[in-house]
């Protein structure tokens, strides 16, 4: 591979990166904050049950595919061609499904919906059917959530396409084809090694070096 090529595939590499952990970090930004706010009419003397729904209360898949691309950062690293190729398209899949469960959430929710949202967190006490209901959007949210997902399909799309041609973290660490194993030392230079040393000691001990 030339010098020119290496260079644009690390340059891929960041780019995907990049756009995955942007892509996921929005995911789970947007996820964490609220994208309804609903408020139940009661019978006097009850007060209104007025409460708020996040991303991840309203659409729980959004804020688990932020952590799958978060993981997918630190999986494009650790694998090479087919496992990037596989994960590419899980990354792709995961941000095209964020993209469609988030865009519906640009409106207010059905009275249904926001009925349910109440069940679902155990508000029922004195709570009418046919009590009158208000509800409220925050879209600034689920369209930050849609951008998220579309950053995370781009860049699993380009790795299932161009990954394989990318350079592993592990790459650097493993041994040079071709690297020969050291020499042994001869048996012979250590045995002449060791006998310089005993007749050094017998010079000192005042003994004659030629007698051990």
């Amino acid at each position: 591979m030339t010098a020119s090529g290496s260079g644009t595939n690390r340059r891929e590499l960041l780019l995907t990166l990049a756009c995955c952990a942007a892509g996921a970090g929005l995911i789970l930004l947007a996820g964490s904050r609220n994208w309804v706010s609903v408020t139940v009419s009661r019978p006097s003397p009850l007060p209104p049950i007025a409460m708020t729904g996040s991303g991840g209360a309203v659409e729980p898949v959004v804020s688990a595919f932020g952590v799958v691309g978060l993981a997918g950062v630190v999986g494009l690293l650790a694998t090479r061609r087919t496992g990037r190729l596989v994960l590419g398209v899980v990354l792709a899949v995961a941000g095209i499904v964020v993209v469609a469960r988030a865009l519906p959430h640009l409106g207010a929710p059905s009275r249904q919906q926001a009925l349910d949202l109440v069940t679902a967190r155990g508000r029922t006490v004195g709570v009418d059917p046919h009590a009158p209901v208000s509800v409220g959007a925050h879209p600034l949210w689920p369209l930050l959530a849609a951008i998220g997902g579309l950053g995370l399909a781009a860049g699993g799309t380009l790795a299932a396409w161009r990954g394989r041609r990318w350079p592993g973290m592990s790459g650097r660490y493993d041994a040079p084809a071709g690297r020969s194993a050291p020499a042994p030392v001869p048996e012979d230079a250590t045995a002449g090694v060791r006998s310089n040393a005993e007749m050094w000691d017998a010079i000192d001990d005042g003994r004659d070096p030629t007698r051990f």
